[in-house]
């Protein structure tokens, strides 16, 4: 799977993590519990359960991430993690999205809730932890613009190689970014998509292939980008021409 049908698969999940972890570096100095035994979780009879990643990192920290789908209403799906995880006991509502989260030795693990329809309801379940030897910082892209500060980070590890998610904040408008990238990326080596390539961009250098999407934000841009490094005999795929 190419990094620009990575970024439309994760564009969801990363609003979500964002939303839901955006805190964690500045998380924890001291720890009372570093591999705490933590309870299975429980979901009702009907439920489906997908693995989104299990050798994930969120700025470093290893992160376990599960997708699931229940036949119960938001109401109903709280109860039932209200009534088999009662450790769960911090509930916060933002933007239609429950979540019940607790906060154990370095980790933090969390149940979110969104109702599907009237009688069904969706969410995830994770557990990242923070270790008191905590990772080293990101460093930025060698071909990002100057200024840009660093929103969010999430990594996994498949059959195929590296995986990374990254949202960067810049002050400068889309426009403005998009050809400083660009500029960048050239200078640097990178093979690009046709110049008329509207939205996401692809880019292609040795094994690592790269998407990249610039959007309006509150006082500028947000750069969304997603690196696939792979490995082995594996080889990044070249963009395609765009048909006409």
């Amino acid at each position: 799977m190419d990094a620009l049908v990575r970024l439309g698969r994760w564009r969801c999940a990363l609003a979500g993590l964002a939303l839901l972890w955006g805190a964690v570096p500045a998380f924890g100095a001291a720890h009372a519990q570093t591999h705490a035994m933590t309870p299975a979780w429980s979901l009702p009879r009907g439920a489906v359960r997908t693995s989104i990643a299990q050798q994930a990192s969120l700025y470093g920290a290893p992160a376990d991430i599960a997708y699931y789908e229940a036949p119960l209403s938001v109401s109903g799906m709280l109860s039932h993690f209200q009534k088999h995880h009662p450790e769960l006991r911090d509930l916060t509502v933002q933007q239609g999205m429950a979540i019940l989260s607790e906060r154990q030795g370095e980790c933090l693990r969390t149940a979110t809730v969104t109702g599907l329809d009237r009688a069904r309801s969706a969410g995830t379940l994770s557990r990242v932890c923070w270790p008191d030897s905590a990772p080293q910082a990101v460093q930025a892209p060698q071909w990002l613009p100057a200024g840009a500060r660093l929103a969010f980070d999430f990594a996994t590890r498949e059959a195929q190689g590296r995986h990374v998610q990254q949202v960067w904040h810049h002050p400068d408008a889309p426009a403005s970014v998009r050809g400083a990238l660009r500029r960048n990326l050239l200078r640097l080596g990178w093979l690009p998509a046709p110049d008329d390539a509207a939205g996401t961009q692809q880019w292609v250098q040795g094994a690592s292939a790269l998407a990249i999407d610039v959007v309006a934000a509150p006082s500028g841009s947000a750069i969304v980008i997603g690196v696939q490094d792979y490995e082995g005999a594996l080889a990044a795929p070249v963009p395609s021409e765009r048909q006409p």
